[in-house]
């Protein structure tokens, strides 16, 4: 069995009529089941027998919910997602025995991730894989989230949707560090990021002529190195709570339906 040391950013905020439903402005704080969604990641994390440690990066309140609920550290956060992921690392190489070969990166606002999802999505990663990244179809996913708010993509083998659990190599991820900066300041604009994979590429990618597999090819040759489009990734991955709209729905996918909500 392979092991893994996992990394969750929690700095990521909300604001307005959404946070002042929740009662906080950071995304990973939201209650959620008797917990926070970062609570929830943890204990999931933690009953997971192939997670070995796990750093959160976030600031002095998401640490004081981070260490009650079990993180090995806590580390504040810098100015970029790619920064965040590299300090965590970097904490990790500072440890006696260093950080796992593969870590396993997953977001904090995740309302339906488990042990039994993260087993799932870990068995079937290939071994040789230096990337691996979730897609679910969007078949799949409505038949577990039916009248979601999901946005997926068009390609010409289907639409789809990415998942926010990944898992990559170390010594990967700090290699690609330039490059996962350079694409974070950029990503706002798609033409710009378009221009990262060619104009042909492109050109097919918003013409719905690509598939997944070439995505995949046209991602190894940039990134240099295996990657893997994990299209068997359970649908709760893909599950993530951005906006009031995400959060009010997933009431309506828990065992009690629209009757398991926070108490107001």
């Amino acid at each position: 069995m392979e092991f893994y040391d996992a990394i969750l950013p929690a700095d990521g905020r909300i604001g307005g009529a959404f946070a002042a439903k929740v009662g906080t402005t950071i995304k990973a704080l939201i209650p959620w089941q008797g917990q926070t969604l970062l609570g929830s990641a943890l204990s999931a994390l933690r009953s997971t027998r192939q997670v070995r440690r796990v750093v959160v990066i976030g600031n002095e309140e998401v640490a004081c919910e981070a260490r009650r609920c079990g993180a090995d550290a806590v580390v504040p956060p810098a100015h970029s997602a790619p920064e965040n992921i590299a300090l965590g690392i970097q904490w990790l190489c500072e440890q006696t025995d260093g950080p796992t070969e593969k870590l396993l990166l997953l977001t904090t606002d995740l309302p339906f991730i488990s042990s039994e999802v993260l087993t799932n999505f870990l068995n079937e990663c290939p071994a040789d894989a230096d990337l691996v990244v979730p897609v679910v179809r969007r078949e799949v996913f409505e038949a577990r989230f039916p009248s979601s708010p999901a946005v997926f993509v068009r390609l010409k083998d289907g639409y789809w949707t990415t998942g926010c659990v990944f898992r990559v190599s170390t010594s990967l991820y700090l290699h690609l560090l330039p490059l996962l900066e350079s694409l974070f300041h950029s990503r706002k604009s798609q033409w710009k990021t378009a221009l990262r994979v060619g104009p042909v590429v492109a050109w097919r990618f918003f013409t719905h002529q690509l598939t997944v597999p070439e995505i995949v090819q046209r991602a190894e040759r940039i990134l240099q190195c295996r990657a893997f489009a994990h299209a068997k990734a359970p649908p709760e991955v893909a599950y993530d709570i951005d906006n009031l709209s995400d959060y009010e729905k997933a009431f309506n996918y828990l065992p009690g339906g629209a009757t398991s909500r926070e108490p107001q």
